[in-house]
C-alpha cells in the first residue's frame, strides 16, 4: 500500500522516473478521496508545464466515482494510490480487477478541472492491486470549455449488431472515434477524420464485438467526449 514517503521502484531506475518518487503530503481540498478500502494500485505520473504547484490530479472510473487522488507539490513526478474494491464488503468502494479509469486533474488557479490524457509505459489505464503504472502526462483538455459536439448521440444503446453515432458540429473539426474494452483494450477504431459543420451520423458495426460493456471515446479537436455502450444479443 502506498505510503507518505518517498519511493524508488527497481524497475524504474533505468527510466525518466529513476528519481525518488515524491508522494504528497499536502490533502487534496477539491478532489477528495475518502474510502481507503485496503486494496490498491500505484500510479506515478512524469509531470510537464501541465500542472503547476497546488493543482490536484484525480482517477475516476468511467462512470465518474472519484478512486483516488493527490497534490501536485512541484517535483518532477507525482504519486498516487487507486484505490480498488474491497471483495468482503457488498459495497463497491473503487475500482474492479481491470476495469478502466481515466484521470483528470483541477487548476488550483482557475478552479476548473480538466480532462488529461496520458501515455502509458508498458501498461493500460486498468486496475490491478498492488499493480504500479508509470505514464507520463501529454496533454490535458479543460472541460469547462465550449462544448463542440452539440446533441452527440449514441443509439441504441444497448445494441445488437449496429449503433449509431449522431452529432451537430457547430464548425468543422477532426472527429476521432474508438471503442475500448473495460480492460483498457482498443477494439474498434471507428473514424478518424476531419467533418465540416453541420449535423453528421455514423453507423458503427458491432457484428464482431461480443457481448460485453464498452467504454466508447470521442474526441473533437482535442475535446473528449466518454459513453458506455453496451452490446447485447
Amino acid at each position: 500500500m502506498l505510503q507518505d514517503a518517498q519511493l524508488v521502484h527497481a524497475a524504474q531506475r533505468s527510466s525518466q522516473h529513476g528519481a525518488a518518487l515524491h508522494v504528497p503530503a499536502s490533502k487534496p481540498v477539491q478532489l477528495v478521496h475518502h474510502i481507503r478500502s485496503g486494496h490498491n494500485a500505484t500510479l506515478v505520473v512524469a509531470v510537464n508545464e501541465l500542472m503547476e504547484k497546488g493543482d490536484e490530479l484525480g482517477v475516476f472510473t468511467l462512470a465518474g466515482k472519484l478512486v483516488g487522488s493527490a497534490v501536485y507539490e512541484g517535483f518532477p513526478t507525482l504519486a498516487l494510490a487507486i484505490w480498488g474494491d474491497d471483495p468482503r464488503t457488498a459495497e463497491v468502494e473503487g475500482l474492479q480487477p481491470l476495469e478502466a479509469f481515466v484521470v483528470k486533474k483541477w487548476q488550483a488557479k482557475s478552479g476548473k478541472l480538466s480532462s488529461v490524457e496520458l501515455s502509458y509505459e508498458g501498461s493500460t489505464a486498468t486496475y490491478s492491486t498492488d499493480d504500479l503504472i508509470t505514464a507520463s502526462m501529454q496533454r490535458s483538455t479543460s472541460l469547462g470549455t465550449q462544448n463542440l459536439a452539440q446533441g452527440l448521440q449514441l443509439y441504441p444503446n444497448p445494441a445488437r449488431d449496429r449503433t449509431h453515432l449522431r452529432l451537430e458540429l457547430p464548425q468543422a473539426a477532426k472527429v476521432h472515434l474508438r471503442i475500448f474494452n473495460l480492460n483498457g483494450q482498443l477494439v474498434r477504431q471507428v473514424a478518424q477524420q476531419q467533418m465540416n459543420a453541420g449535423l453528421h451520423e455514423m453507423e458503427i458495426s458491432l457484428h464482431q464485438l461480443p457481448e460485453a460493456l464498452y467504454h466508447c471515446q470521442v474526441w473533437i479537436d482535442g475535446q473528449r467526449f466518454d459513453y458506455k455502450l453496451m452490446v447485447q444479443r
